[in-house]
C-alpha cells in the first residue's frame, strides 16, 4: 500500500487524504517473501499518475520495517492524485503497482464572498466548504454605529461562519467586523486558513422594525397662503402645497424612499 503519513496530511483531519503540503510524505508498505521479497538496495519509485515523483533505495532497517517512507517532488497544480508505488531490483526487474493512493491537493486559502447581519445573526460566507474548527468570540470585534457590541457564540456550518451578537442591530445600522485568527482559524479541510478582517463592510438586512417619527408640522407655504398675508392660513388656492417637517432619528428618522402621506380631515 502507498499511505500518506498524518504529519503530510494537513487541516483539522490527519488521516482524510486531503492536504495542502505539495510534496508530501507517503509510506511504501513493503509486500513479498522468498524470491520475490525486497532486499537492501532495491528501489522504491513513487509515481503520480505516469510521473515518477520520487524514489529511494531501500537499506536493512526498511526491510526489518516492513515499510520505507519517501518525500515525493512538488505534485503540481490543485486536484486530484493518484500515487503508486514499485520496487525495482538489481537486476532492474520491476514489481507491479501498489494499489493506488487517491489525495486531494488543496493550497488555496478560503476566501470571503459576503457578509450580512439580520438582527442579532452576523453571517461570513466564503467560496468553499470550511473545516469544523470553531474560532474564539475574541477572535472577533463587531462595531455597530463605530461602538463594539459583544459577541455571544461562534459557528461554522459548511461555508459559513455564523455570529451571534449580543444584541441585536437595527435596519439602520452600520456594522463592521475585524477577525484575528486564533488557535482555532478558519479554515478549509486542507488547513488553508482565512485572511484576517479589518474594518470589513457588513451589509444589513435587518427588516424594519420601527415606524418613522410623526412629522412634527405642516405647514401652508407663503406661495399658496392667498390674500393680503402670506401666513393667516386663509386661501383661495384648493390645491394648496404645504410644507411637511420631518422628525425623528436613529431607526426612527425617515430614509429616502418613504412615503410622506397629507391627509384633510
Amino acid at each position: 500500500s502507498v499511505d500518506l503519513l498524518p504529519a503530510s496530511d494537513s487541516g483539522i483531519s490527519n488521516s482524510d487524504d486531503l492536504t495542502n503540503d505539495t510534496t508530501p510524505t507517503v509510506r511504501v508498505t513493503l509486500a513479498g517473501s522468498g524470491a520475490s521479497a525486497p532486499v537492501a538496495g532495491d528501489t522504491v519509485t513513487v509515481y503520480e499518475g505516469a510521473a515518477n515523483v520520487g524514489s529511494i533505495a531501500l537499506t536493512a532497517t526498511d526491510i526489518t520495517n516492513g515499510y520505507v517512507d519517501v518525500t515525493t517532488a512538488a505534485l503540481g497544480a490543485d486536484g486530484a492524485k493518484s500515487l503508486t508505488a514499485t520496487v525495482t531490483d538489481a537486476a532492474s526487474n520491476v514489481s507491479g503497482a501498489s494499489p493506488a493512493l487517491a489525495i486531494t491537493l488543496d493550497t488555496v486559502a478560503p476566501s470571503l464572498s459576503g457578509a450580512t447581519v439580520n438582527a442579532a445573526t452576523l453571517t461570513l460566507t466564503y467560496d468553499e466548504t470550511l473545516a469544523a474548527s470553531i474560532p474564539a468570540t475574541t477572535d472577533f470585534t463587531v462595531n455597530v454605529n463605530a461602538a463594539p457590541v459583544g459577541v455571544s457564540a461562534v459557528n461554522v456550518v459548511g461555508a459559513t461562519v455564523v455570529i451571534t451578537l449580543a444584541a441585536p442591530v437595527t435596519n439602520v445600522d452600520v456594522v463592521t467586523l475585524d477577525y484575528t485568527a486564533g488557535a482555532n482559524p478558519t479554515e478549509d479541510g486542507a488547513g488553508n486558513t482565512a485572511a484576517n478582517l479589518a474594518a470589513q463592510a457588513v451589509t444589513n438586512t435587518t427588516a424594519e422594525t420601527f415606524a418613522p417619527a410623526a412629522p412634527t408640522s405642516v405647514d401652508l407655504l407663503p406661495a399658496s397662503d392667498s390674500g393680503i398675508s402670506n401666513s393667516d392660513d386663509l386661501t383661495n388656492d384648493t390645491t394648496p402645497t404645504v410644507r411637511v417637517t420631518l422628525a425623528g432619528s436613529g431607526a426612527s428618522a425617515p430614509v429616502a424612499g418613504d412615503t410622506v402621506t397629507v391627509y384633510e380631515g
